[in-house]
């Protein structure tokens, strides 16, 4: 359970590379996402293209985890 929060973190991690990164060759997955939701222009059809590559990976990761995550969450939740 917390192998599968920690990856979340750190996949979805978006201020840390916002303030360390400053050429778009570099940016994370997350950064330049909102790189392409720019001002002038933004083409709905390619950050919907980008947020699934960026869930994919979390979904595989949550689905080959779920029996350990619901047991994590049922033995917390069970008062002795």
């Amino acid at each position: 359970m917390v192998a599968l929060f920690s990856f979340i973190a750190a996949w979805d991690d978006f201020l840390w590379p916002l303030v360390v990164l400053s050429d778009p060759k570099n940016y994370t997955l997350t950064v330049g996402m909102q790189y392409l939701n720019s001002n002038f222009s933004a083409n709905p059809r390619v950050i919907a293209a980008g947020t699934m590559i960026a869930l994919i990976p979390i979904i595989i990761l949550f689905a080959a985890l779920q029996k350990q995550f619901f047991k994590g969450v049922e033995e917390g939740g069970v008062k002795q």
